[in-house]
């Protein structure tokens, strides 16, 4: 209840005008942009997560974002067990993995039981056409979705597909328009967990 009455008291500011052009750039509704840049966020990735790091920053203003070139699954405990030993994970988790090789439900299982309980996961699924195993990937995160109560997939590759104007000429890495698209799904996808049902 108190959470729900300091969403409700947040949806009632004003934006500055410097909020505005933020919001109007990434194409997000007033409501859309105060829950995004009032949440805490602790974001890990790989090489798609270190392109668009600096606009999820400019919306998420309380992310932290640890995002490195060719990071694998089996990378991110570590990451994940730091920042929580030092208190620094925050309520809502944002991960983009699977980029640079296919991932079992035992991994997603062991970094949703790193992260732990009273802590919302969102993993953006894959894009990347050019490897064999980018359906697998999104198959098993999105049976990882049906199993926890906790994890959210943002789909990114439905989102995504044909829009090679998005990209670079690998059609995986976005270019500077595609990192506008990712931050405005992810912004729009996790504010709609968040936002309290009016």
């Amino acid at each position: 209840a108190e959470n729900k009455r300091k969403m409700h008291a947040l949806m009632t500011k004003k934006l500055t005008r410097k909020q505005y052009l933020i919001a109007k750039k990434y194409r997000l509704s007033k409501a859309q942009y105060l829950v995004a840049s009032h949440q805490p966020l602790t974001a890990v990735g790989d090489s798609i997560m270190a392109d668009n790091s600096h606009d999820l920053q400019t919306v998420f203003k309380q992310a932290y974002v640890s995002a490195k070139v060719g990071r694998q699954i089996w990378q991110a405990g570590e990451v994940l067990t730091a920042l929580k030993k030092r208190g620094e994970l925050a309520p809502n988790v944002l991960i983009n993995l699977g980029t640079n090789s296919p991932m079992t439900s035992a991994q997603i299982a062991k970094v949703v039981k790193t992260i732990g309980k009273g802590h919302r996961i969102f993993w953006v699924n894959t894009h990347v056409p050019t490897r064999n195993w980018e359906t697998e990937v999104n198959a098993t995160l999105g049976m990882a979705a049906k199993k926890y109560k906790n994890f959210y997939v943002i789909d990114w590759h439905s989102y995504s597909v044909n829009r090679s104007d998005w990209f670079w000429q690998d059609n995986v890495h976005p270019n500077p328009q595609g990192n506008i698209h990712y931050t405005h799904l992810v912004a729009k996808e996790i504010a709609h967990q968040l936002m309290p049902a009016s």
